[in-house]
Formats: C-alpha cells, sequence, structure tokens
C-alpha cells in the first residue's frame, strides 16, 4: 500500500512545500531530504513524525522556494574588510593613491546580501507545514486502506460463491467418482481366472523359499 501527500504554504520570504511518500514496511523507517539551513532540525521532524506514525518507509522532501528580489542590507563587517584591504594594496602601490566611492564598496562580493530570514520563524512554518503534510498522508493512507478492504471483501464474497458451488455439485462429482472405480474394477475382475490366479500364487510361494 502506498501514500502521498503535499503541503505548502506561502509567506512574506518565500514558499514552504512538504512532500511526503510512503510505502508498507513493518518498522519506521524514514528519509529525510532537507534545505541545509534546515538541516539541523532532522531531529525534531522525526519525532513529529513519530507521533503521526508506527510503522511504513516514508521519503520527506522539504523544499523552499525563497522570494526573488528580497530586501537587501548591507554587510558592514565585509564592507571594512575591503575597505581595509585595498588600502593595504594602496600602500604597496607607487604613484597617487585612488579614491574608492561607497558604489565602489557597494558592488564588492558580499557587501550588499539579502536579507536573511528568521531562523526561528523558519523553523515554526516548517514543522506547522510538517504537521500539516502528515496529517493529508495519514488521510490518504486510510482512504487507500478503505478501498484495500472493500477489494480484499468482495474477493472473498466471490471465493465463498465458488465454494457454496462446489458443494452443491460435490455429492454428485463423488458419486461420479466412485462409479468409474466401481466399474474399473469389476472390468478388472472379468479378465482374471482361476487357473491365473492359481499360477500368480504359486509364483509368490516359490519367491518366498
Amino acid at each position: 500500500m502506498t501514500a502521498f501527500a503535499s503541503a505548502s504554504a506561502e509567506y512574506p520570504w518565500g514558499t514552504l512545500t512538504w512532500e511526503l511518500r510512503s510505502i508498507n514496511h513493518r518498522f519506521l523507517e524514514a528519509t529525510f531530504r532537507l534545505p541545509e539551513t534546515l538541516r539541523h532540525l532532522e531531529t525534531n521532524y522525526r519525532e513529529q513524525l513519530r507521533q503521526f506514525a508506527q510503522r511504513g518507509k516514508l521519503d520527506c522532501t522539504l523544499r523552499i522556494d525563497f522570494v526573488q528580489g528580497r530586501a537587501m542590507g548591507i554587510n558592514l563587517d565585509v564592507a571594512r574588510q575591503y575597505l581595509a584591504t585595498c588600502e593595504e594594496i594602496q600602500q604597496l602601490m607607487p604613484g597617487p593613491s585612488t579614491t574608492l566611492s561607497p558604489i565602489d564598496v557597494l558592488k564588492a562580493p558580499g557587501v550588499m546580501q539579502e536579507e536573511k530570514v528568521d531562523t526561528e520563524s523558519l523553523k515554526a512554518a516548517s514543522l506547522q507545514n510538517f504537521d500539516e503534510a502528515l496529517t493529508l498522508l495519514i488521510n490518504a493512507r486510510t482512504r487507500e486502506g478503505d478501498r484495500l478492504a472493500i477489494f480484499i471483501r468482495e474477493r472473498l464474497k466471490k471465493i465463498k460463491l465458488e465454494v457454496a458451488n462446489i458443494r452443491t455439485v460435490l455429492p454428485q462429482l463423488m458419486a461420479q467418482q466412485a462409479q468409474k472405480i466401481q466399474d474399473k474394477l469389476e472390468q478388472f475382475a472379468a479378465q482374471l481366472d482361476d487357473d491365473r490366479i492359481e499360477q500368480e500364487l504359486v509364483y509368490l510361494a516359490n519367491k518366498s523359499d
């Protein structure tokens, strides 16, 4: 029995989506595919999963699509390091010094960064969305189980009907088979005569000596 569930939610910073797939398994076995930023929460997700299921092999995938063009911030530490490095290089070079404009500094790699999503907000959103996905998965497994139960009951009805039909004709079949055996025995007995029986008895007596 298999089941699939998907749950998505939109937030100001982007869209969070859980995709869950499960198949029958004797024990609970789960594989998680998580973004690097949330990999440390795998233990939390596993604990949450155990509250919903005790068996089954599950594949759990979390995908986060951040909104493009989020608000930009300035990493002042990177900017200071960039300026300090430029000054050191400038001292090594002969000739007049070159003045850097603010635009030049902002263009340096790592100075302008998209504002980071609050870690706690991301954690809470992922756990809530995982809860919704698990609920959908359990419902899907229940529906699949109900369909399987209906199929099995229908098959059992057909089997019972076939057994009843066999029981109805079984006495007649057994009588026919018994008659065939009786006819064979009578045919075999008719082919035997007293001389042949005596010869067989003598043969067996000699063989026993």
